[in-house]
């Protein structure tokens, strides 16, 4: 499988970037090119294991999962949280999960979401984001 990341899996990956201003320009630069190399969904969540580019600098002092972005995905508003995987500078993964039941029959990948944003789910209340690929 190779492919690019989805509207969902970029969208919460830029935030997460720009979290880490020391790493943001590096991070994005990374992510513009990323090529899917598998997923998995758990049920709960999903695991998106990518390749960046490596001829651009790594992100400064970025080592292990990071971030804690939410959003709320379908019509259904189901929330989910997410990290970014960094290894030596570089992006590698996206890990998506929750705290409630399983997603059911919802695809996590096409459906419309809220705009990702710290952890906090009283604030995640804005109108869900088209699934369109830029």
């Amino acid at each position: 499988m190779t492919s690019k990341l989805t509207a969902l899996e970029r969208a919460v990956a830029e935030a997460i970037a720009r979290e880490y201003p020391d790493a943001t320009d590096a991070l994005l630069r990374q992510l513009q090119n990323a090529v899917v190399t598998s997923r998995d969904f758990t049920g709960v969540g999903f695991f998106t294991e990518f390749d960046v580019p490596r001829d651009g600098p790594p992100a400064k002092d970025l080592v292990g999962p990071v971030g804690h972005i939410c959003a709320l995905v379908g019509s259904e508003r189901y929330p989910l949280e997410f990290m970014l995987y960094v290894r030596g500078g570089y992006a590698e993964m996206i890990e998506a999960y929750s705290f409630e039941d399983g997603y059911g029959d919802l695809d996590l990948l096409t459906a419309e979401f809220t705009p990702p944003v710290e952890s906090d789910f009283q604030t995640v209340e804005a109108e869900p984001q088209a699934t369109s690929e830029k």
